[in-house]
């Protein structure tokens, strides 16, 4: 398959690692950006049914106005829900039990919370928001 050149810029950590771990920086990061969607297309699968539909749909509308770090990745996520339940009410909207939801997250790595992140933040930005799908339709991709 016919490689894209592209020319993404790196923070230094991120370089440290590709130089330690790769024979040359280009290799590691060849290795790293095709391996990702692999990589969160399991993590998605591996969270299939996990959660509800009103539960994903919570994640979708909590993650509406974040703005995803690298630097935070799956770190930020818990926050993030905690906020969307204490000041935007947002599991009563979406009539779900905030203890249990808490719940299913602990069981969750931080991978897995990246992951989801970026899977919840697709829908505003991807051909989701368009209107080719309904949320309903998206959420029904993990339940």
């Amino acid at each position: 398959m016919e490689k894209k050149k592209i020319s993404p810029r790196i923070e230094s950590q991120s370089q440290d690692f590709l130089s330690k771990n790769f024979n040359t920086l280009n290799a590691g990061a060849e290795y790293v950006l095709d391996g990702f969607p692999m990589l969160y297309n399991r993590a998605l699968h591996e969270m299939r049914g996990h959660f509800s539909d009103g539960e994903l749909s919570f994640l979708v509308e909590a993650f509406k106005e974040t703005k995803l770090s690298p630097q935070l990745a799956g770190q930020q996520f818990k926050i993030f829900c905690d906020d969307a339940m204490t000041f935007r009410k947002l599991d009563d909207k979406w009539k779900i039990k905030s203890d249990v939801f808490l719940n299913k997250i602990e069981d969750l790595t931080s991978f897995q919370m990246a992951c989801l992140e970026i899977w919840a933040k697709k829908f505003w930005f991807a051909k989701w928001k368009k209107g080719d799908k309904s949320l309903r339709e998206y959420v029904k991709l993990l339940t």
